[in-house]
C-alpha cells in the first residue's frame, strides 16, 4: 500500500512518549495525566498510582483503562570502578540490552548512561548476559557514581527515538502503551461535558508490565463494571521473518479485538457489539488470538464483559515499537462512538 501522505505524531502522544516510567516509577507520566484531565473531572489516584475519572452517573457501568507503565531498569548495585550494575523491570529480550542508551533518573536529574558492550574484536557478544552487563555513566569509581546522585533503586529508562517511517508507521520505545494512555486521554476528554447514557470510568494503570498489579487495585477497589475496555498494544506477527501463527494483523487495517491470549477470553458478546457498531460508522476493525495479556485479565474475573481494544505493532517490547497512526485515529474514532451508544453495550450474559 503506498502511503505518500506524512502524518504527523499527535502532540499529546509524543510528549507522553518522551516521558519516562519504567514500571512502579510511573509518576511524570501520572502527573501530566493528572493535569490534564482535572478539566473534565474529579480525577482520584488510589495508593498504587492508578489514576481514574468517572464521567456520567446513570446506565451501565463502563471501564476504559490503558496501563502508564514501560519496561526498563532498575539500579541494583554500584561497583567500585564505577560501574552501574542493573536489573531488568518487564520482560526484556537479553538480546536488547548490550550497547543500548539509557537513562538513569536520579534523586539529582536525569543522567545518560550506555550499557557497555564487549566489542567482538575482544569476544564479545550481542546476547551477553545481562548478570554481566553494567552502565556506563562516565564515572571512574563508586564515589563518583555516587556524587553523580545515582543510588540503588533509581529506575532506568531506555532512550527513545521516535520517528514516523513511510508517512504513518510510528516507530519508538514505549509505544506500549502510551498510545493506549494518549487513547483514553482523547475519550475522557470526548465524553466530557456531554450528556453521557452511561456511567464511564476513564483509567490509567500502574505495574501493567510485572504482573498487572495496578489492574489487580482496580479490580479490588470497591468499583463494578459491567463493561471493560483495555486500551493496549497488540503483539503483530505482521513484520518481517515474523512466524504467522499467532497475531497475523496487517498495520493499517484497522485497531484489534484481542480476543484470546495467554491470559483471557475476551467476551464474544461484546466483541460483536462493537463489531456492528465499527461496520455502522465505516472503521475498520479486526479481531484475532495473540500471546501476552492485558489488564483485562484480573478486571473480567470480577464478572464483567471484557474485551481489549488494542493497537498493533511490530517488535513489542523493543526499544523499535511500530504502529500505524491510522490504526491509532480509527481507534479513537470508535472510542467516541462507544462513549455516543453506550447506554446500549450488553449486559446480559454471553
Amino acid at each position: 500500500m503506498t502511503r505518500s501522505v506524512a502524518w504527523t505524531v499527535p502532540v499529546e502522544l509524543a510528549e507522553l512518549l518522551a516521558l519516562p516510567g519504567v514500571s512502579g516509577y510511573e509518576d511524570p507520566v501520572r502527573d501530566y495525566l493528572l493535569e490534564r484531565v482535572q478539566a473534565f473531572g474529579d480525577p482520584v489516584a488510589d495508593a498504587m498510582g492508578n489514576l481514574r475519572v468517572t464521567l456520567g452517573d446513570h446506565g451501565p457501568r463502563i471501564l476504559i483503562v490503558a496501563h502508564m507503565d514501560e519496561i526498563g531498569l532498575v539500579v541494583s548495585g554500584i561497583d567500585e570502578d564505577g560501574s552501574v550494575r542493573f536489573e531488568k523491570v518487564g520482560t526484556i529480550d537479553d538480546r536488547l540490552l548490550a550497547g543500548r542508551h539509557v537513562t538513569l533518573h536520579t534523586r539529582t536529574g536525569a543522567l545518560a548512561g550506555v550499557i557497555g558492550a564487549v566489542p567482538p574484536h575482544h569476544g564479545g557478544s550481542a546476547g551477553a548476559n545481562p548478570a554481566t552487563l553494567a552502565i556506563d555513566v562516565g564515572a571512574a569509581s563508586a564515589a563518583e557514581v555516587a556524587a553523580f546522585g545515582v543510588r540503588v533503586l533509581d529506575s532506568v529508562s531506555f532512550d527513545k527515538f521516535p520517528r514516523v517511517m513511510h508517512g504513518t508507521r510510528l516507530n519508538c520505545r514505549a509505544v506500549d502503551d502510551r498510545v493506549g494512555c494518549a487513547l483514553v486521554l482523547w475519550a475522557c476528554r470526548y465524553a466530557a461535558g456531554r450528556d453521557l447514557g452511561a456511567r464511564i470510568t476513564f483509567a490509567w494503570s500502574v505495574q501493567e508490565e510485572v504482573g498487572l498489579r495496578g489492574a489487580q487495585g482496580l479490580a479490588h477497589g470497591g468499583e463494578r463494571y459491567d463493561v471493560i475496555v483495555p486500551v493496549d498494544a497488540c503483539a503483530s506477527t505482521d513484520g518481517p521473518n515474523h512466524p504467522r501463527r499467532l497475531a497475523c494483523f496487517p498495520l493499517g487495517a484497522g485497531p484489534v479485538l484481542r480476543m484470546i491470549d495467554h491470559g483471557s477470553f475476551a467476551s464474544p458478546k461484546l466483541a460483536a457489539w462493537l463489531s456492528a457498531l465499527a461496520e455502522r460508522h465505516g472503521l475498520p476493525l479486526q479481531a484475532g488470538v495473540t500471546g501476552g495479556e492485558t489488564d483485562g485479565v484480573p478486571l473480567q474475573v470480577t464478572g464483567a464483559h471484557m474485551v481489549p481494544l488494542t493497537i498493533a505493532m511490530r517488535y513489542v517490547h523493543s526499544l523499535a515499537e511500530t504502529c500505524d497512526l491510522r490504526d491509532v485515529d480509527h481507534a479513537r474514532q470508535l472510542l467516541e462512538r462507544l462513549i455516543d451508544e453506550a447506554q446500549w453495550v450488553p449486559l446480559a450474559t454471553r
